[in-house]
């Protein structure tokens, strides 16, 4: 047994309520954050707000989705999110009625009716509609593609297969926002589930969070199609968000 697993297994014992496999997965998500140094867990500078939601085709353990969902939580931008993991139809179908291309990652803004496909266009078009028209470094230089492969692989490219589920009449919500831990635990089951969600960024230094609506604790997921509200902050928090994802719309194949 390794000293991190000794560790682990020790703290399970003297602290109740405490599970090895979550904290082994909330170890391995902030390690993946930390290969792409943080970036969108603070809020840079805004421009234009969008009167209607962005929409995202994407993936959770794509390289280059991951530098968009990060563009989207450094400029505090609202997303209704498509996941398109392997195996993924609806979506894909859906992205092509639309006019839209793959691979993806892919955005439609309804503001102005803009597409745009690939990392470059669609990170260029949201900071210079949407910020001040500059393209944070870690976005743009020659290792970030190889950065978020890495955090990719540090999670095992969790979220990329999909899996049979059934898909709700409307759209989850989740507040977070991209390199929060507990955060992508959450968008790994989505993803892999294949449900619509609305991301809901709240970075640091977002003007959102002293919003009356904004959740204290993030991770913060609510679904309409239930009227339930779940919180993932705290020991089983995502590991209770998650459950209640499997056991709502999960369906053996």
């Amino acid at each position: 047994m390794s000293t991190a697993e000794g560790l682990l297994t020790t703290l399970a014992e003297w602290r109740p309520g405490f599970c090895v496999e979550e904290a082994r997965d909330l170890a391995s998500s902030m390690t993946a954050s930390a290969a792409r140094g943080f970036c969108g867990s603070r809020v840079g500078s805004l421009g234009e707000r969008p009167r209607e939601l962005l929409v995202l085709f994407e993936n959770e353990s794509c390289p280059r989705s991951r530098l968009v969902r990060e563009a989207l939580s450094i400029l505090d931008l609202d997303a209704a999110m498509r996941p398109c993991p392997r195996g993924e139809l609806a979506h894909r179908a859906e992205l092509r009625s639309r006019g839209g291309i793959e691979p993806i990652p892919f955005l439609l803004d309804p503001n102005s009716g803009a597409r745009r496909s690939g990392v470059t266009g669609i990170v260029r078009y949201l900071f210079d509609t949407y910020g001040d028209g500059r393209v944070p470094r870690a976005l743009m230089s020659s290792t970030a593609i190889g950065r978020s492969r890495l955090a990719s692989a540090i999670r095992d490219h969790a979220g990329g297969r999909k899996v049979t589920a059934r898909r709700p009449e409307l759209a989850l919500e989740l507040y977070g926002y991209e390199p929060e831990p507990r955060s992508r635990l959450v968008r790994e089951q989505l993803s892999a589930l294949g449900l619509p969600w609305i991301s809901r960024t709240r970075a640091r230094g977002s003007p959102r969070r002293r919003e009356r609506s904004c959740p204290l604790g993030l991770p913060w997921l609510h679904d309409p199609n239930t009227e339930r509200s779940l919180c993932g902050w705290g020991a089983g928090g995502t590991d209770l968000i998650c459950a209640y994802l499997n056991a709502t719309y999960a369906r053996s194949p």
